[in-house]
């Protein structure tokens, strides 16, 4: 009877392991599969400027974005993978924070499940233009680090971007370039020393001696951006990675 019980235990054993050993594998073909999807990206479309730099070839593979229509451009143009652009057009910050977002490839998530989903080594925020019009910069500053801070704590080891918000060609009755410069200013001052997020003010590269949107890099409208812009605003994250 004892033989039997003992038996018994080692099969039971053995059965374990395998489907432990199995778990592992599965988790470790999981890895691999997102690593290499990681790297699925047409580099030919990106400017020499940044495919010649280590560092700039590795972010563009390894971030993702969250954001509205200026955030959606890195996927529309090609600049990063479509699966790693959780992004809407004409999205506010507060509509960023409850809304379902289609991502290319993935499906319907949240911001918040998606950041889960992908945990992502590098996080470009890319919201604000649709915010501007109700002309309150300090709540919007103050909202944006709440947001920020939810994201980090679902992956505490990416490092997170808060994107200024890109100027404008020409002032509109909604949009206007001081506008973009007081939230901009509200942004730089509430992140200034955040441990876990930092205001990041690529857009400097889009404009001109006026401080408006360079004309090169509008898309026709005065305040979406064409595909040199998004050359220009990663090639400027060279100097904040």
């Amino acid at each position: 009877m004892k033989r039997i019980n003992r038996i018994f235990i080692y099969v039971c054993l053995a059965v374990f392991i395998s489907v432990l050993t199995g778990c592992e594998k599965i988790s470790s073909e999981y890895k691999r599969t997102t690593s290499a999807e990681s790297s699925d990206i047409d580099m030919t479309y990106i400017s020499e400027d940044i495919t010649r730099s280590p560092e700039l070839s590795d972010f563009v593979r390894n971030v993702c974005v969250i954001g509205d229509s200026i955030g959606y451009g890195y996927s529309h143009y090609k600049r990063i993978p479509s699966e790693r652009c959780c992004a809407q057009k004409g999205i506010s910050l507060s509509e960023a924070r409850e809304n379902i977002f289609t991502v290319e490839g993935l499906g319907d998530y949240s911001a918040a499940e998606f950041m889960e989903r992908m945990k992502p080594d590098y996080l470009m925020i890319v919201l604000g233009m649709n915010d501007i019009p109700y002309g309150d910069p300090n709540g919007f500053a103050e909202s944006y680090m709440e947001f920020a801070k939810e994201l980090h704590e679902i992956s505490q080891d990416t490092r997170i971007f808060v994107m200024s918000i890109t100027p404008v060609e020409f002032d509109t009755d909604t949009v206007t370039n001081e506008g973009v410069d007081e939230y901009n200013r509200a942004l730089e001052e509430m992140f200034d020393g955040c441990s876990f997020a930092e205001f990041t003010d690529a857009a400097q590269a889009l404009r001109n001696e006026d401080g408006y949107m360079d004309e090169e890099v509008s898309a026709g409208d005065g305040i979406h951006l064409n595909e040199a812009a998004y050359d220009r605003l990663l090639g400027q994250m060279q100097s904040y990675i």
